[in-house]
């Protein structure tokens, strides 16, 4: 979401991008303007790899897990793209960690947190007739 209100910001003061005529704009959309060829949403797209690289290599110096599952709406973008943030983030982990940690595409995409939430209420209510 947040990418999509700066986008939206940002679009306002670019007069070449497509994105400017377009009244609902959606990661969808910035997407399928990016390769259209529209340069300003690839640039945009460019960042938003360049500061998720950045955060999850953070996270995962931090955290040291084996796998990263990208989910939510960007997921919906593809696996060029899920491949283009693990590219990003696994140049910035330290080589002997970088190794062993895994990026990939959540299977559910978008309704990943949906399906994780209805999970743990449900762990949650056989833990307590446990």
């Amino acid at each position: 979401r947040a990418f999509v209100e700066a986008t939206k910001g940002l679009a306002e003061k670019n007069r070449d991008s497509k994105l400017r005529s377009i009244l609902e704009i959606t990661p969808k959309v910035i997407f399928e303007l990016a390769q259209d060829g529209d340069l300003f949403c690839k640039t945009r797209i460019d960042d938003m790899i360049f500061y998720l690289g950045a955060g999850l290599s953070s996270i995962v110096h931090a955290l040291s897990p084996e796998v990263v599952v990208i989910g939510g709406g960007i997921s919906n973008a593809g696996d060029e793209f899920v491949s283009r943030i693990a590219v990003e983030t696994k140049s910035r982990i330290m080589n002997p960690i970088r190794k062993h940690v895994k990026i990939i595409r959540a299977q559910l995409g978008n309704d990943a947190g949906i399906v994780g939430a209805a999970m743990s209420a449900m762990l949650q209510i056989k833990n307590e007739r446990d």
